[in-house]
């Protein structure tokens, strides 16, 4: 998931990232999600990567760092890419010349973000003035300084060695050099001083900020528009969201704000696009950290929710992640200015959110074999809720697709068999979570999740269970009268963990001899987890096949190799259906038995 931290390599303005030259293209060759292990040391490498939220966090509602930091903590290895629109912290020292122009040399953060202005540089020439000390400082909140790196190099290029770098061969983790001092004889001042002591400035986690509330507003539509007509949106000016920019805040403070987050959802919805490198990552689950791009109360600051007409851009992008990644379910999250009786709708001339999600992909996708299975790759949640997250004082706002994995996780541990594709066997857990934003009655629950068409899952209240995850769907739309595994959420989870193994298999063959021994290797590697699958119950049996031509009919390129593998997945118990009948005193019940 996308993430806004103060510090750390990130997606962000061109300008500041690249260059006055740079392109977005240039800025996502330089960006990646960054894999973070579920253990004491992939916390602390977390943390020590992005230093903490970024400093605006609270204006703009976003918890995306927190998120991150509780998934971590709760087991969860994750996958991130920071995504910053601000500047780099940099200073420029001038070094001392009699007169004409003065060299200078300057230490610009090595990535931008507020955590630069902490950083603090200490130049001195060593005593016997063959080479120059830099040391790099942090300065924390309460002033005290911390050294975290220390570089030697030269300046003369001539007097450059393999121990003692030039200081354009300098690798530093925290800043980079630029200079034209050539010489390693200067100073810094007319009394001949060859030491500098100076701390960064400038860097910012946001955008320069406009001075007025409408010219603010209006740059925050026009990113809107752009993000809905990379979504495919054509006439963005019919768009619910876009028409809710009509009317401009007077606060210039609340209308920066907007322009900040608009930039940010865009960056979301480009940055997941690297997710689909099916060689580089292979994720689980995608995620929104949180982020709403249709959130119309917000815009209008109104308490009253409305019906939605088009698909989020963001929910797009993850469904189309999803649908095209190694092994992933898009989680998406229900928008919080959705009407609770528009959620799920059959009504074509009114047509439910889950329903509007069931039909993205197929309209694009006709020249795929697996286009009728796109919206089996993700699963909708509903509610939002509140959640108090690691460090923090008190409980935040939540979304639906966080909860559920801190939930299932939360469930998943009361069991002594713990795979990331099973469902748990116990539905009690001890987790506790705050307030929703709306209960889920059974009237509601009868209709969000049905046999036939679409259905969603809610995060609701049970008897004796508390707050639980109730439902089990993708985004299918079931025709009646018929069945299709991939409509259950276990099975797309049961499907991707073999797809994953699969790929990972395949590597390994690859660039082989197309011959038995391949084929053998790659039954090896697929079995161990059809077989675990097979003992805990999730299938019933399974077989694979693979062979250069696996029809008998001669047709397959000499460097291809064709596998199949069958899986007897079982359902789950969705409805229970229980018929109590009274007899009769002295009645015999061996009628009944069969």
């Amino acid at each position: 998931m996308p993430i806004t931290a103060m510090w750390g390599p990130c997606y962000g303005d061109p300008e500041s990232i690249v260059g006055d030259n740079g392109t977005v293209d240039d800025v996502l060759e330089q960006t990646s999600f960054q894999h973070f292990t579920a253990t004491q040391s992939g916390l602390e490498a977390f943390t020590s990567t992005y230093r903490g939220p970024a400093s605006n966090y609270r204006l703009a509602k976003d918890y995306s760092y927190q998120m991150a930091v509780t998934l971590l903590t709760a087991g969860y290895d994750v996958l991130v890419c920071r995504v910053c629109p601000g500047a780099k912290a940099s200073k420029t020292v001038d070094a001392y010349a009699p007169s004409g122009t003065k060299p200078h040399i300057t230490f610009t953060a090595k990535y931008p973000g507020t955590f630069g202005n902490r950083l603090k540089i200490s130049l001195t020439k060593a005593s016997n003035g063959k080479y120059w000390n830099l040391i790099t400082y942090v300065v924390d909140a309460s002033g005290v300084t911390t050294a975290v790196e220390n570089l030697i190099f030269v300046f003369d290029a001539n007097a450059a060695t393999d121990i003692i770098p030039h200081v354009s061969e300098v690798e530093s983790d925290f800043i980079d050099i630029s200079t034209d001092i050539s010489v390693d004889t200067h100073a810094f001042d007319s009394n001949g001083s060859t030491t500098v002591v100076q701390q960064l400035s400038g860097g910012s986690d946001t955008m320069t900020s406009d001075s007025t509330a409408s010219t603010a507003w209006e740059s925050a539509k026009t990113l809107a528009e752009t993000r809905y007509k990379s979504a495919g949106y054509t006439e963005t000016s019919s768009c619910k969201y876009i028409s809710a920019f009509d009317t401009a805040p007077t606060d210039s403070l609340v209308a920066n704000t907007q322009k900040y987050k608009e930039w940010i959802y865009n960056a979301a919805y480009t940055v997941y696009d690297l997710l689909q490198d099916k060689l580089n990552y292979n994720p689980n689950r995608i995620i929104s950290p949180g982020w709403d791009d249709q959130n119309i109360c917000e815009l209008t600051n109104s308490s009253e929710s409305v019906q939605l007409t088009e698909v989020s851009p963001l929910h797009k992008k993850i469904m189309e992640t999803a649908f095209t990644s190694r092994c992933a379910t898009g989680f998406i999250d229900i928008p919080k200015s959705e009407s609770r009786q528009y959620v799920s709708n059959d009504d074509s001339k009114k047509l439910g959110y889950a329903q509007m999600l069931s039909k993205v992909g197929t309209d694009v996708l006709t020249t795929d074999a697996n286009a009728a299975l796109y919206a089996s790759h993700s699963a909708l949640f509903a509610p939002w809720g509140s959640y108090k997250y690691v460090g923090a004082s008190k409980a935040f706002t939540a979304s639906p697709s966080f909860l559920a994995l801190m939930l299932q996780r939360a469930m998943i541990l009361n069991q002594s068999l713990q795979y990331e594709w099973a469902l748990p066997t116990n539905r009690k857990h001890n987790l506790t979570v705050g307030k929703m934003n709306y209960k889920v009655s059974k009237h509601f629950l009868d209709i969000w999740q049905k046999l036939d068409g679409v259905s969603l899952n809610a995060i609701t209240e049970i008897p004796e269970l508390g707050l639980n995850v109730w439902g089990n769907s993708t985004l299918y739309d079931v025709l009646p009268a018929t069945y299709q595994a991939l409509a259950n959420l276990s099975t797309r989870f049961l499907v991707n963990a073999v797809e994953d193994v699969v790929y990972k298999c395949g590597i390994a063959i690859t660039f082989q001899y197309n011959n038995q021994q391949a084929y053998d290797k790659f039954y090896a590697g697929v079995t161990p987890t059809l077989d675990t699958m097979k003992n805990v119950g999730a299938i019933e049996d399974y077989y694979v096949t693979m062979a250069a031509d696996i029809n008998g009919l001669d047709q397959v390129n000499a460097n291809t190799v064709i596998g199949k593998i069958y899986l007897v997945v079982n359902g789950v118990v969705n409805d229970i259906k229980v018929d109590l009948i009274a007899l009769p005193p002295g009645s015999d019940l061996n009628q009944y038995k069969s």
